[in-house]
């Protein structure tokens, strides 16, 4: 899949900046069946989609939480550990007030796990366990869900 980040007046940007999110591949949609209006409006005439969602490309792969790197990677591979956990994805989330980053874990759980309190502390104990200390302070959040990509 190829990515890019375009600005509100179509000029194609650099990591570290924001814009909107185009992206090109075989299993994107081709257009809208017999609407070439609207087909004309999301996909652009090089075949990128226009996606609608603002984002922010970051050029670092490890997260700085008070002086230590920390990988993304090194937390998933933990968290995919966990019985209850299908999938997970760690960024990075910058705290103005602590003047760090805090990694953020997004989960996607076992079809027949209940969200819960519960469940959300047995992973972070989970967690905390296996990794060293500095690893251990991280943000959960539950049911990141993988859907594929609709637009009406």
């Amino acid at each position: 899949m190829e990515c890019k980040l375009v600005s509100e007046n179509g000029q194609e940007l650099g990591c570290n900046e924001f814009g909107e999110l185009y992206v090109r591949e075989p299993n994107v949609m081709k257009g809208y069946l017999n609407n070439k209006e609207d087909t004309d409006i999301c996909i652009d005439s090089d075949g990128w989609f226009r996606t609608g969602d603002e984002v922010f490309a970051d050029s670092r792969e490890l997260i700085k939480y008070k002086g230590y790197q920390v990988a993304p990677a090194e937390l998933e591979s933990v968290l995919l550990t966990h019985p209850s956990v299908t999938d997970a994805a760690v960024i990075g989330v910058h705290s103005n007030e602590s003047a760090t980053e805090y990694p953020a874990a997004y989960v996607v759980l076992q079809k027949d796990i209940i969200q819960s309190d519960e469940i959300k502390e047995e992973i972070k104990t989970f967690v905390s366990q296996r990794v060293p200390n500095h690893l251990a302070v991280f943000i959960l959040l539950i049911k990141f869900l993988k859907v594929p990509l609709v637009k009406f």
